[in-house]
């Protein structure tokens, strides 16, 4: 059975996924962490978040990570709340 264009297309998302897989995790674990230090230090819950990473490619479809600031791109957007549990006591 032959490759149609179709599978090499859905082979190639998948490869760029796994290589960014690793850069989102970067992203993401230190906003993660800061959930836990906000609610401790100053008694707010995050009650989601929403980070924007925006990602260059390269002509072969690599991504990479950019090198001037003005090429770079990350927005994070924090939903807090008061600790009502905490607030109760």
């Amino acid at each position: 059975m032959s490759r149609t264009w179709g599978d090499e297309l859905d082979s190639s998302v998948q490869q760029t996924f796994d290589m960014i897989r690793p850069l989102l995790i970067r992203a993401c674990k230190p906003i993660a962490m800061s959930f836990e230090e906000i609610k401790e230090r100053y008694n707010i819950n995050v009650d989601s978040a929403e980070l924007e990473v925006n990602f260059n490619f390269s002509a072969t479809g690599i991504p990479y990570v950019v090198s001037s600031k003005q090429d770079s791109s990350i927005t994070i957007k924090l939903h807090l709340s008061p600790n009502m549990k905490e607030n109760q006591s």
